[in-house]
């Protein structure tokens, strides 16, 4: 499977808000707590595959929010090949960045994404980018590659799309 591949079959299985100021809520609100659960997972010293369908629930949101913003995985992943880790506590550091990038871009710039500062959209890039880096040495950490974790997080999302199941809470629906 390709990245761009990956973007079209993802977004067959998008459920969320239309309006766009609520879609980036509630992206970004999903995004921070799915890189919040990778992070627990990588604590805990969990399963491979369990670190693998946390690292592609955060592909999934990145896919939409990328999407909002008129860019697409595939540019992510040409403009941000390589990442250095700058933090001891990266996932907390990048959650941060993101939470907080998005909060004052609503309360400075306006209540569309469209009103965010020139600035706040090359950070909110720059974010997703570096979650992206990240997310490639957490895969070749543990012996398998981005391209893997979408084509493991694709099956698990039609599966659950056959069954009805999109909607819903928790890893084992």
């Amino acid at each position: 499977m390709s990245i761009k591949e990956y973007t079209e079959l993802a977004s067959k299985t998008a459920i969320y808000p239309e309006n766009p100021t609520a879609a980036l809520s509630y992206l970004s609100l999903k995004l921070v707590g799915e890189l919040g659960e990778l992070g627990e997972k990588l604590d805990e010293g969990a399963p491979v595959l369990e670190i693998i369908k946390e690292a592609g629930d955060v592909i999934w949101y990145m896919n939409e929010l990328t999407k909002l913003m008129g860019l697409d995985l595939v540019e992510l992943d040409d403009a941000f090949k390589t990442y250095t880790l700058t933090s001891s506590s990266p996932l907390i550091s990048l959650m941060s960045k993101w939470s907080e990038t998005v909060g004052k871009g609503f309360r400075d710039d306006g209540i569309t994404y469209q009103e965010f500062s020139l600035k706040r959209i090359q950070t909110l890039i720059r974010t997703l980018g570096d979650i992206w880096g990240y997310l490639s040495i957490v895969c070749s950490d543990h012996d398998t590659t981005l391209l893997e974790v979408m084509t493991i997080n694709i099956a698990k999302l039609q599966k659950r799309q056959v069954e009805g199941k999109l909607k819903g809470e928790g890893d084992n629906r």
